[in-house]
């Protein structure tokens, strides 16, 4: 439930350092999670792409798109999973208020598609939110099971939905020793395609807050993309104003680190 998660605190924060590597790309950036009862706020900042800002033209026009997500604010189901966007109208009128500049100035064929596809997403709330959900960070973040601590059931089979297709996913809990965590281990399997998802966790059995996470990706035996997540100690637990303030001294744009769905 979000109180095992808040305790008593009116609100709670989580900051984490996150890198995405795909084939010899690494996307690297700090991603901040502001908990308000069932409302999410996220931001981010420190985006840098192999170590240095984007150069290439499509990926200043990807960082450009992106950028109008944030602040993103979501509300969560009662499990701590994704339920819906809180601030839609706000990003569409984001979106609004940049897109034809955007147009205007990536006059290239794949350019132009692109926005046009970001476009459909940004007034279509279903679209976007469908986006996010099978962005590999928020798939991998809002996990429902470590929200309320360790279940009785310490092994689960289940289906579960990822980019339009039901993977088979199999779900098992093992403790440490001296109880200061528990890992979460999921493997998802969808055989006719040859693809496979593998994600651990690892949490704190006192504040049920993921301390390390990972998701890997693989198609036809071969890991063609993966996510890794370290909750940063030094950032976290700070109020909101004081995170703000951290924010607005080095903000940098950000995009869904994906290609977007096509429907």
């Amino acid at each position: 439930m979000i109180k095992a998660v808040l305790g008593t605190k009116k609100s709670f924060s989580c900051v984490y350092k996150v890198c995405l590597r795909v084939s010899e790309q690494n996307l690297t950036y700090k991603i901040f999670f502001n908990y308000s009862g069932s409302i999410v706020n996220i931001q981010v900042k420190d985006f840098l792409l192999n170590g240095e800002l984007p150069d290439a033209l499509a990926d200043q026009l990807a960082l450009q798109c992106g950028e109008v997500l944030y602040p993103l604010e979501v509300t969560l189901s009662d499990k701590g999973s994704l339920y819906k966007l809180h601030n839609y109208t706000l990003l569409k009128n984001r979106w609004n208020s940049v897109k034809n500049k955007l147009f205007r100035y990536y006059s290239d064929s794949y350019s132009q598609e692109y926005l046009y596809k970001t476009d459909s997403h940004y007034h279509t709330e279903e679209k976007l939110f469908r986006q996010l959900k099978n962005n590999p960070i928020f798939f991998l973040y809002f996990v429902e099971p470590y929200r309320a601590g360790i279940p009785e059931n310490k092994y689960k089979e289940y289906i579960q939905k990822y980019k339009g297709v039901d993977f088979d996913f199999i779900q098992w809990i093992e403790e440490e020793k001296e109880r200061e965590f528990y890992h979460l281990y999921k493997e998802g399997i969808y055989p006719d395609r040859k693809e496979k998802m593998e994600l651990s966790y690892k949490i704190s059995s006192a504040q049920h807050i993921i301390e390390k996470a990972c998701f890997t990706f693989f198609k036809n035996e071969q890991a063609i993309q993966q996510l890794t997540l370290e909750r940063d100690s030094e950032l976290s637990d700070v109020t909101l104003v004081e995170k703000e303030k951290i924010i607005e001294k080095k903000s940098l744009g950000f995009w869904m680190d994906e290609k977007q769905e096509t429907s």
